[in-house]
């Protein structure tokens, strides 16, 4: 299998959970968070595919140290939903990506997975209403030195 049949699996795996997480993100972008939150951190964990949903969000302050609530002497998100955004199987089986590996052995599976997972994000952020969060907002893959601001629309890197 080449990459770019590769990459239209993973879209097809992910559209059908689009509904439930432009609902989530819809309760995200609507909720009001405690004054330490400045930016929500959406991340794409390249090796999650095979073991379930691949996105996780973070709550940030202005240092970028993630942000806990106490609630009856325990530590909570201050989140209205999961950090983790979604529960579900994985999204395909490591047969596909052993697939593209056979087809192109030079390819990486896991970061064409989620290259493609934050562009298919993009969308589902419009779809939430994402351009009326009023907090800076972003998407990354996992130790990557870029990331994508989804408020400016627009890739930076470090």
């Amino acid at each position: 299998m080449d990459t770019t049949k590769f990459r239209q699996q993973v879209l097809d795996a992910l559209q059908p959970h689009r509904a439930a997480l432009v609902d989530a993100l819809r309760q995200l972008i609507a909720h009001d968070y405690p004054k330490e939150v400045e930016r929500l951190e959406f991340t794409v964990f390249p090796y999650s595919f095979t073991s379930g949903w691949p996105i996780r969000a973070f709550f940030l302050d202005r240092n970028r140290t993630e942000v806990f609530v106490s609630e009856d002497e325990d530590s909570a998100y201050p989140s209205p939903i999961d950090p983790g955004l979604l529960e579900t199987a994985p999204l395909y089986a490591q047969a596909l990506e052993e697939a593209v590996l056979a087809a192109e052995p030079d390819s990486d599976p896991p970061r064409l997975a989620s290259e493609t997972t934050v562009e298919w994000f993009r969308g589902c952020w419009a779809d939430a209403d994402g351009a009326d969060f009023r907090m800076h907002a972003e998407i990354a893959i996992h130790d990557d030195e870029r990331w994508f601001d989804l408020m400016r629309q627009r890739w930076f890197q470090n």
